[in-house]
């Protein structure tokens, strides 16, 4: 996670077999799941599921707070990281 909260990012440092990103890529793609939890994986990482802050940034019109807490604005890292209804399971 970035400084800003953000998931993903570039500047990820080297290591002495191509960058950290590669390697972390090549586990990824390697793990023995469902090919959706490898694209879930990708998308949450470079910030691009449909959540209603990226959709209303999109110019779609639509209350934008969590659909499970009714809290929070419904980004990507409260879904994931601090939903406290989430965070249950």
């Amino acid at each position: 996670m970035k400084e800003n909260g953000e998931l993903g990012g570039k500047g990820i440092g080297e290591g002495s077999h191509g960058t950290t990103q590669e390697t972390c890529w090549k586990s990824v793609w390697s793990l023995k799941v469902p090919p959706w939890v490898k694209i879930f994986l990708w998308k949450a990482y470079h910030n691009i599921l449909p959540t209603k802050d990226r959709l209303q940034r999109k110019g779609v019109m639509m209350e934008s707070s969590c659909v499970f807490c009714n809290n929070e604005r419904e980004e990507l890292v409260h879904l994931l990281v601090t939903c406290p209804i989430v965070n249950r399971f």
